[in-house]
């Protein structure tokens, strides 16, 4: 397994626990904000699942960068971002976050898409469309990702992450500045579709769920996208290929075949 800092191409480590990242004095962080396991309790089918529920049950640190790179970050307007998942369960089910979907530019169909790397352990990336008021998720999947792994998160599609390890989890994201996470939907119907223990079993609170579809990460290397080279030195190496974190429309001339895959294909879900 690499190390933190060459597997996430700046300078991170972990301290001697093994469950906080350090931070070397060089890096910028905009900020760091946590979600406590009682603050997952929309998402949780009772209280006790969330107990202790002061606890934290994950960090965020966005806006993060090297001062060589910030006027990169400031052209293409997104940020870079990592998130640390405890892996403490919640009740019965595996840690994970509360979930969202991204909100939309002021015209156009597709909202803003995503791509994370998983720096340290195992995830599962779950993606659904969702009905509220018809409690029903008419197209959902899974990605599974070990360390070095990215995933393109797809426009439109409500997304959530599972710590799928015994031990802590670490995944950075680049996304853009334009965008924020909506949360009402999943919060609403008590989180995902399917809900990941040992293994998935469907939530109860959805009246239908389309089959769950279970996919392995892949590469797309078309776009800089690969196990041997961090997502972060993508912003030296080759910060075009980026451009479409910022510009939604455009993500079916980088991501042709993923698209297709979309049922709603450009259409609102």
């Amino acid at each position: 397994m690499k190390s933190l800092a060459d597997g996430a191409g700046i300078p991170i480590t972990w301290n001697a626990a093994g469950d906080e990242v350090v931070f070397d004095s060089r890096l910028k962080i905009k900020e760091v904000n946590s979600r406590s396991r009682g603050e997952l309790r929309p998402v949780l089918p009772d209280d006790e699942s969330c107990e202790p529920a002061n606890a934290v049950q994950y960090w965020m640190y966005n806006g993060i960068s090297l001062p060589e790179h910030a006027q990169a970050l400031a052209n293409l307007n997104i940020q870079y971002e990592l998130t640390l998942l405890y892996p403490g369960r919640l009740g019965a089910q595996r840690s994970k976050t509360l979930g969202h979907i991204h909100t939309f530019p002021p015209s156009g169909k597709l909202n803003y898409a995503e791509v994370c790397e998983v720096l340290w352990g195992e995830a599962l990336f779950v993606f659904q469309m969702l009905d509220v008021d018809q409690q029903s998720a008419p197209f959902c999947y899974a990605v599974r990702a070990g360390q070095g792994d990215k995933v393109v998160f797809p426009p439109n599609l409500h997304h959530f992450t599972v710590n799928a390890s015994e031990g802590m989890m670490l995944f950075s994201d680049f996304i853009s500045l334009n965008t924020r996470g909506n949360y009402d939907g999943l919060s609403a119907m008590g989180g995902g579709a399917y809900v990941y223990t040992d293994g998935w079993s469907p939530n109860p609170t959805y009246r239908h769920a389309a089959p769950l579809q279970i996919y392995e990460a892949q590469e797309h290397p078309a776009v800089g996208l690969t196990r041997d080279v961090p997502l972060y030195e993508l912003i030296w190496r080759s910060p075009d290929s980026l451009r479409w974190l910022d510009a939604p429309d455009s993500f079916g001339e980088y991501f042709p075949q993923l698209l297709a895959q979309m049922p709603y294909r450009g259409e609102l879900p």
